[in-house]
């Protein structure tokens, strides 16, 4: 199996693990940390938008999304890990994979692992640790978007999608979040492809970004006017909104649906102006 194959078992596996977490001997927890104490043995560990630490025994694994993995005591299982990180203090032992998303691992153990898959610059929004490395490339990812969609689009078609966002911002929501919907669903349907799947995910995939791209870039716009309290419209506001907005993403939990929102606005916002070729009501931003 390759890394990225890996990495999005890890996520499916992260998303899809507390249902099975019913035993007795499984612990689970919502938003809440989940510690195994020294001594205690238990079967899984699967903490949705909470940390883990194991200073006792896991027989099987550890999963977490949105929080990170201490580790004092033996894992004999695999560790999974969607937006945190992981540390292997001294005396630590997993036995199987670890697959970590969205933080760094840290090996004070001494002791390697099976299987090691770590992608530390891939911050997840609304993931509760926060690291200077995932957090500059997402800022980075904004930024480049907001200004490769604002010099394609230029100044007068990117006002006029963040004029649409500031006259019609719940309608362009609403239109967000039927598009995106709409294309999550498309995707999902690829499986029955056969041969084609990858190729016709991938082009859906290309798609709905280069649909997002420019209301992005509105959006961004709009944001970093409202942020600088100014009217003026042009690519530093656009730059300083992207930078507002991966902010934004970064608060823990909150982040989450905060990249829920802008996906929908931004995608409703180039649907709704026809990709800034006109501003709704006519409202045009500079």
């Amino acid at each position: 199996m390759t890394p990225s194959r890996r990495i999005l078992v890890a996520l499916a596996w992260a998303c899809l693990a507390f249902p099975a977490a019913a035993q007795e001997e499984k612990r689970e927890g919502w938003f809440r940390n989940i510690t195994v104490e020294k001594g205690d043995t238990v079967e899984d560990a699967v903490c949705q938008f909470c940390s883990v630490i194991v200073r006792g025994t896991v027989t099987n694994d550890v999963v977490t999304t949105f929080g990170g993995v201490d580790i004092e005591g033996v894992v004999k299982g695999g560790v999974v890990v969607a937006g945190g990180g992981v540390r292997l203090l001294p005396g630590s032992q997993v036995e199987d994979s670890l697959i970590v998303v969205g933080g760094p691992i840290e090996n004070a153990s001494g002791k390697p692992t099976v299987t090691v898959v770590n992608v530390p610059w891939l911050h997840l929004p609304g993931q509760r640790q926060v690291f200077l490395y995932g957090a500059s490339v997402l800022a980075l990812f904004h930024v480049a978007c907001a200004a490769l969609a604002y010099a394609v689009f230029r100044r007068r078609r990117v006002g006029n999608m963040a004029a649409t966002l500031r006259a019609r911002p719940w309608i362009t929501l609403l239109i967000g979040l039927g598009a995106t919907a709409l294309g999550i669903t498309a995707l999902i349907y690829t499986e029955d492809l056969g041969d084609w799947e990858d190729v016709t995910a991938a082009a859906m995939a290309i798609v709905m970004l280069l649909v997002f791209l420019p209301g992005f870039a509105g959006l961004a716009l709009r944001w970093g006017g409202r942020a600088a309290r100014s009217s003026e419209a042009g690519f530093v506001t656009a730059l300083a909104g992207a930078g507002v907005l991966s902010l934004l993403m970064l608060i823990p939990l909150a982040g989450l649906a905060v990249c829920c929102l802008v996906s929908c606005w931004a995608t409703g916002a180039s649907l709704a102006s026809r990709f800034g070729g006109k501003a709704w009501l006519g409202t045009a931003s500079g």
